[in-house]
């Protein structure tokens, strides 16, 4: 079990994330239903072109998540999409570093490619569930910045401005 009586909470700020799995447009749709009523921050996980499209155009949908299993659906014409409708990209860290070779190449192009073209905020998370999986900052950035190739600024701007002013879009005060 977690002992977590004896961290320091003072200035911490719990924040509620849903993160949606979804195989299809109306699977998407019945899960985003009054979903902002309960969550401040919605990510969803297309699980096919239709419900990653979907995602995209949805407005209550913060940010489209790319790992293991949504990576052959974030394409150049998502990734256009993702652009016109100003929706963030977003790289649970975690999960990268534990993929295959082959499989960070896939998603290392899938990003580059993003950042290129869509010229929109890429979201690095931790895609932690309890407090012991969370990266610790400078490990994010520095390694962010080794394995993707980006500016250590980038990185930084990449793990703390870019999800901040989703959280204040959302109505949370940091």
């Amino acid at each position: 079990t977690d002992n977590v009586s004896n961290i320091d909470t003072k200035g911490l700020k719990i924040v509620n994330k849903i993160v949606i799995s979804a195989e299809s447009r109306g699977e998407l749709l019945d899960s985003l239903r009054g979903v902002k009523e309960r969550f401040k921050i919605v990510s969803v996980k297309p699980l096919s072109v239709e419900s990653a499209r979907t995602a995209a155009h949805d407005t209550r949908v913060d940010t489209i998540i790319i790992d293991d299993e949504t990576y052959e659906y974030i394409d150049k014409a998502q990734i256009n999409l993702m652009k016109q409708f100003r929706k963030p990209l977003e790289l649970p860290f975690n999960k990268y570093l534990a993929l295959n070779d082959g499989l960070k190449a896939v998603i290392y192009r899938r990003l580059k490619y993003y950042l290129s073209i869509a010229k929109q905020p890429l979201i690095i998370s931790s895609y932690a569930n309890n407090w012991n999986e969370v990266l610790i900052p400078r490990c994010i950035v520095y390694y962010a910045s080794l394995l993707l190739g980006l500016h250590v600024k980038q990185a930084l701007l990449f793990i703390t401005s870019y999800p901040r002013e989703i959280l204040l879009r959302n109505g949370v005060s940091v």
